[in-house]
């Protein structure tokens, strides 16, 4: 098994069992705060 497919297997494990993190891109503005903008990532 190469490293890209033991990595792959490893990452799909921890997302089935719900220990991924994945951290939300936010944007924040001199001033404003604490408003943020979110994105997404999807478009």
């Amino acid at each position: 098994m190469g490293y890209t497919a033991f990595f792959r297997a490893e990452l799909d494990t921890l997302r089935d069992s719900g220990n991924y993190r994945q951290l939300a891109e936010l944007e924040r503005r001199c001033g404003a705060f604490p408003k943020v903008r979110w994105h997404d990532g999807l478009g």
